[in-house]
Parts: C-alpha cells; sequence; structure tokens
C-alpha cells in the first residue's frame, strides 16, 4: 500500500514487527477512546465500555482481511465463525475505518464487499477503503457501499484496476454520496468500462455538496482517460460532453 494513501490500517504487517506494530495501533485507537467526546447525535457511552467497543472493532479492522481470504465472514451463515462483522459494526463510538483490501484478487468479491458495506459503524465521519486490483469486484460492490454510506465528512475509495466497473455502479455511488461530505477521493484509475455518464451523476451530484472542499478524481486508464484536481475542473469537463457523452476539444 503506497504511503500517500493515508490509511493507518494495513492488511500485511512487516516481518520482525507484527506485534509492535498491532500495539502501536492498538494504542493509537485506544488513545483516541479515551479522548472521545460524543458530537451531536452521538451516544454517551462510559468510558470503559467505549474502550471496550474500541479496542473489539480495531481487532476486527486488523483481522478483516485475514477472516475474508480463508472465509471466515459469515456471508449469514450463523454463528459459529468468526465476529468481526460484530464488533466492528456494534462500535458506536468509532469516528473512522480505513481498511485495505488491495490486490486480494482471488478472495475479495462482491459478497465481502456487501458484509463489510452493512457492518459500517453509524456514526463513522471518516471512510477510506482500497480495494486496489480486485479485478472481480463488479458494480454490486457500488451499490452496496451506496446503500450504506454514513453521513462521512471524509471518504476515500479506490478501485484502480477494478476492470469490471460500469457506469451504472458509478451513477449510484454518485447519486448516494452524502450532502456532509467535505474531502472525496474516488480512484478509478485503470477501470476500462468507465466512460463519462458516471462523471455527469457525480458532477450533478455536486450541486448538493454545499460543504465539500476537496475533490480529486483519478480516471486515467478509463474510456474518459483523464484525472480531475477539483470540482471546477469536472464541471468544466461535464459543460463540454455532446448528447453522446464525447467531449468537444476547444477549437
Amino acid at each position: 500500500m503506497s504511503r500517500d494513501m493515508g490509511l493507518d490500517i494495513v492488511t500485511t504487517i512487516p516481518t520482525g514487527q507484527g506485534k509492535e506494530a498491532e500495539k502501536r495501533l492498538l494504542s493509537q485507537d485506544l488513545n483516541a477512546a479515551e479522548k472521545f467526546e460524543p458530537g451531536p447525535g452521538k451516544p454517551h457511552v462510559p468510558n470503559e465500555l467505549r474502550a471496550n467497543m474500541t479496542l473489539h472493532s480495531t481487532l476486527a479492522i486488523l483481522a478483516w482481511p485475514q477472516a475474508m481470504n480463508r472465509d471466515q465472514l459469515k456471508y449469514g451463515k450463523g454463528d459459529d465463525r468468526l465476529d468481526v462483522e460484530g464488533a466492528l459494526q456494534s462500535d458506536v463510538t468509532r469516528d473512522s475505518v480505513e481498511l485495505s483490501l488491495a490486490h486480494f484478487e482471488k478472495t475479495c468479491v462482491d459478497a465481502g464487499v456487501k458484509v463489510l458495506a452493512e457492518c459500517l459503524p453509524p456514526n463513522i465521519s471518516s471512510l477510506k477503503l482500497s480495494f486496489e486490483g480486485c479485478y472481480q469486484l463488479t458494480d454490486a460492490s457500488l451499490h452496496a457501499l451506496a446503500s450504506h454510506l454514513p453521513k462521512l465528512r471524509t471518504l476515500y475509495l479506490d478501485f484502480v484496476g477494478c476492470e469490471n466497473l460500469t457506469d451504472v455502479g458509478m451513477k449510484a455511488l454518485a447519486e448516494s454520496l452524502p450532502e456532509t461530505l467535505a474531502e472525496l477521493e474516488l480512484h478509478f484509475v485503470g477501470c476500462v468500462r468507465l466512460n463519462s455518464s458516471g462523471l455527469e451523476a457525480l458532477s450533478n451530484k455536486l450541486q448538493s455538496l454545499q460543504s465539500l472542499r476537496v475533490l480529486k478524481v483519478t480516471y486515467a486508464g478509463t474510456r474518459v482517460n483523464r484525472n480531475f484536481g477539483s470540482k471546477t475542473e469536472l464541471r468544466a469537463f461535464v459543460r463540454k460532453l455532446d448528447v453522446n457523452g464525447t467531449y468537444q476539444q476547444d477549437g
């Protein structure tokens, strides 16, 4: 995982650093739990219970890639499997989820993304997920995430190289973006089936995202084959699309 992604929760612990890295991650989240002050509309939870929730949900995030890899996610199979889903979903105090499932090509499938989307803690304000290289994913994954996005302020999604995604899924995601967003990054480099209609849907949605200050959308290697670093840049591109969705060059 590249350092510039800003993800704290990783799927692989460097050799010889496993225990220390896990302790560091747990310490970060537990320290955050001790300082937690519920915002408007968020539940007040006693300190001991809050720390317990944080511990269990942090362990769930750390364990999620391997649980998925070993087919230990429940997928509705009952209570005989590792309940990382319940531990994550029940943490009403968690403010963020950061998880990379990048390059789990064989085991990261739509059903797993659906489970993850359904188990997102209800009060998070920041969500950062990477599915880079998970080429089995389809529009069903985008629909699943679109159906379960909390009232986020920060959203980072990486679907680089997920070549089965289409504008149908992108439209569903764009139309479901929460109006609370302040920062949005969407990475679809190499998603060869994506065209301009998903970007049109995103541009239309921007009108209602009044709090959005940061926008980055990467579409290199798609049928659009360009990246966008701001709302202004994206809107300017969409304004130059003809009725067939083809970009009209100046002159």
